[in-house]
């Protein structure tokens, strides 16, 4: 009775089975690679918009704040202006009218027949001198001069010394006045040898109250003569040395 031959088994079955695992292996991790590489480039994409994002929002923020500085600075500015013209404007009107500058005090210009005004200096020793007391007993005789120890000054001061025994015999008291500290006004006193006392003010409150002062802090050089009491009888505002002498000389000689 023959023998049945059994089937002969296909060698190439097992390879192709593994080929196509193998395949199918292949596939699959070059899904899983593109997927990751689509990921990944989706997290760089992410990443550098939010990065551009937040620079641009930093830029803002920075530009913001620069522009809110420089108008911070120039609002700063501006206000400074105003405040240096504003006080321009208010040293200005005082010594045009001839008021008291520096914001001290402000008072009219005296006239004739008013009173000596209520003001009280120090003197070349930086005594108080309360010239309204002193103008209750006796008249009184005031020269303005810009500054001490120059030429015309000393001229104006040497005058009134060289006359002083004729003023002290009419009762008079002469004071002479400038703006000048009293430093100065003693060293003044002391070189000319003058026999009368030197009256400092500053801030030209009594100077603007009698009308001498002048833009730029300056004087006039001037004189004023008061009756006993303190009233005003007689006034040169802007006068040579030697016309300032002479004419109260005439004045209260009279």
């Amino acid at each position: 009775m023959p023998l049945k031959r059994k089937p002969a088994e296909h060698p190439e079955t097992p390879r192709r089975s593994q080929r196509i695992k193998h395949n199918e292996s292949t596939e699959t991790q070059e899904t899983k690679r593109s997927k990751s590489f689509k990921r990944s480039r989706y997290e760089k994409t992410q990443n550098a918009s939010s990065s551009t994002h937040d620079v641009a929002g930093r830029s803002l923020v920075r530009g913001t704040s620069i522009a809110r500085t420089k108008r911070t600075a120039h609002a700063t500015k501006t206000s400074y202006a105003t405040e240096k013209h504003e006080k321009k404007k208010v040293v200005s009107s005082a010594t045009s009218d001839s008021s008291v500058i520096l914001g001290r005090r402000i008072l009219k210009p005296i006239q004739l027949g008013d009173t000596l005004p209520d003001i009280i200096l120090k003197n070349e020793l930086e005594e108080d001198v309360h010239i309204q007391n002193i103008a209750d007993e006796y008249p009184v005789i005031i020269f303005a001069y810009p500054k001490a120890s120059t030429p015309g000054c000393t001229a104006q001061g040497c005058g009134f010394r060289d006359n002083y025994a004729t003023i002290e015999s009419k009762n008079y008291r002469i004071y002479g006045l400038s703006m000048d500290m009293p430093k100065a006004q003693l060293a003044f006193k002391t070189k000319q040898n003058f026999p009368y006392h030197l009256l400092s003010d500053p801030k030209a409150e009594l100077i603007g109250a009698l009308g001498a002062s002048k833009s730029g802090f300056k004087i006039a050089r001037s004189h004023w003569i008061f009756n006993k009491g303190g009233v005003l009888s007689d006034m040169k505002i802007g006068v040579s040395p030697k016309d300032s002498v002479e004419k109260v000389m005439a004045k209260i000689s009279e």
